[in-house]
């Protein structure tokens, strides 16, 4: 069974909602990959560090792009941070990802809850966009309702699918 925490965004703010978040996604983890492949280098530390705070996990390992296969291998629990979907999804397109993750715990943010469904609304660009498609879904993260007519978009869209809707800092568990 793989389980997936989907997160509407915004996780560096602590609120108990964030902080609810990280206790599920850290209560049954050994070891823990952080993924900011959605992120310019540059900004993978700062990111870092603030994960290990918020989680308060000790066992976490940050992902580069030459060891990526093996780290994802190593973890039982692999969380990936938002930020540039087509960044990120450029990325894990490379490797054999949802062969990767089978049979772990996987929670993503924004765009690292986009890169696993099918289709997504993108509040930044304001379109919807293509996922990875490990999910069979589409999902809007940062929801709110003045977002309403980008919804009803999202769910004509192509297939008729389960249209997840994620607030900021609110969360959904999907075990499959």
């Amino acid at each position: 069974m793989t389980k997936f925490i989907l997160h509407g965004g915004y996780t560096r703010e602590d609120n108990e909602d964030n902080r609810n978040f990280f206790k599920e996604v850290t209560k049954d983890a050994k070891q823990i990959l952080c993924i900011y492949f959605a992120r310019e280098k540059s900004g993978w530390e700062e990111s870092f560090e603030d994960d290990k705070q918020k989680s308060n996990f000790k066992k976490l390992v940050m992902a580069n792009e030459e060891e990526i296969e093996r780290q994802i291998k190593e973890a039982d629990t692999i969380w990936i941070r938002g930020g540039d979907t087509e960044l990120l999804k450029k990325k894990l397109s490379e490797i054999n990802f949802k062969e990767l993750i089978k049979g772990k715990t996987i929670a993503g943010s924004s765009a690292g809850v986009h890169i696993l469904v099918k289709y997504y609304f993108s509040i930044n660009k304001k379109c919807i966009g293509e996922g990875l498609g490990i999910l069979n879904i589409k999902a809007f993260c940062h929801y709110t309702e003045d977002e309403r007519g980008n919804l009803e978009k999202l769910k004509q869209h192509k297939e008729k699918l389960v249209t997840l809707v994620i607030p900021d800092y609110k969360y959904v568990v999907l075990e499959l």
